[in-house]
């Protein structure tokens, strides 16, 4: 993950650089709108706070920078790497804590996001991290 980190850093910091000419071009320098502002220092910021692996996978939960929640990474293992499956975000209202069946946001998971076509892995098994069990 801190590979990843440092890949989006340096990607975030060349999209930003890139846009400066259409900025300078189309927005006064005090517009904020579509300005991306905090987006660097916002990636910078993420860090690892758990890592639950299992065979074939993991997730690794993070915090951001606030008012930002926590993520939740869904990786798969590849070869001798690891790959995100797809991410999910701490329900603004559980926290993600999962059993608040009347929470209209998180559905009572206490975390939102959808996996990658029909939730199952590869193999046609879903994966055991703490999404499936609730």
């Amino acid at each position: 993950m801190h590979e990843f980190f440092l890949a989006r850093n340096a990607e975030v910091k060349r999209e930003l650089a890139a846009r400066e000419p259409f900025r300078e071009r189309f927005f006064a320098k005090d517009c904020l709108w579509d300005s991306r502002r905090g987006v660097l220092e916002r990636s910078e910021g993420e860090i690892i706070e758990a890592v639950l692996s299992f065979d074939g996978g993991a997730e690794v939960v993070t915090k951001e920078l606030r008012p930002f929640h926590r993520l939740r990474y869904h990786l798969c293992a590849v070869a001798d790497t690891w790959q995100i499956k797809w991410v999910e975000f701490e329900c603004l209202r559980c926290l993600g804590t999962a059993g608040n069946r009347d929470c209209f946001v998180g559905k009572g998971r206490g975390w939102c996001g959808q996996p990658p076509q029909d939730g199952n892995s590869d193999d046609g098994t879903p994966p055991p991290g703490d999404y499936w069990r609730r």
